[in-house]
């Protein structure tokens, strides 16, 4: 990709992950506990054993897609890598974008986008990914680690993208550049307090 602007996502806080170093550790310890001292069947056992791999698997991959998710702007359109996608990514067609309408928020000051209801969920703490449900009713498709600095794009197909970037204005910019052609000058973006406008109804659906 030639004309491409390539963007990484913001690594979650420090120490954000191993909050669940203490429930991985204490859980199956209770559980091998009472299988020894004979007070317990022995299919705890197997939990004890399982649950810790479990969930170490999930806290890998949430780490990995925390802190190596990237999101590229070509003429084709915003290429997400990592999280729900994995490194093959997934491409959101420049058609579907409303580039126009794209802006930096910080979701602290405009908590009716905050992310409320989980539909399929890849992340854990420090990261939220995959797709949820946000306050204003609209479906998200959501790479959040920092929610001080959220790059908001919305599409037309009833759903927006929600993602943590270092400089989020920077890629509203290069979507408008793009949604140019690549030629024209690259618009000026509205303050992260502005309203939003034209937000999908409730009624909008995840194209998983």
């Amino acid at each position: 990709m030639s004309d491409a602007a390539s963007f990484s996502i913001v690594p979650p806080r420090a120490g954000a992950n191993w909050a669940l170093a203490v429930p991985l550790a204490v859980v199956p310890a209770l559980l091998f506990g009472a299988v020894v001292l004979g007070g317990a069947p022995r299919a705890l056992a197997v939990l004890a054993v399982v649950l810790p791999l479990v969930g170490l698997g999930a806290l890998w991959v949430s780490l990995r897609a925390g802190r190596n998710s990237r999101f590229v702007v070509s003429p084709a359109g915003l290429h997400l890598y990592g999280g729900l996608y994995g490194p093959a990514g997934r491409l959101i067609p420049a058609g579907a974008l409303r580039a126009g309408d794209a802006r930096a928020v910080d979701l602290y000051a405009e908590r009716r986008l905050l992310p409320r209801t989980q539909i399929a969920r890849s992340g854990l703490f420090g990261f939220d990914g995959g797709w949820w449900t946000l306050g204003t009713g609209e479906c998200g498709l959501l790479y959040l680690t920092d929610r001080r600095r959220v790059a908001y794009v919305p599409t037309r197909d009833g759903y927006a993208i929600l993602l943590s970037v270092a400089d989020p204005a920077a890629l509203v910019a290069a979507l408008r550049h793009a949604a140019d052609g690549g030629t024209g000058p690259e618009r000026p973006h509205p303050a992260a307090g502005a309203p939003a406008t034209g937000l999908p109804s409730r009624q909008s659906t995840a194209p998983i």
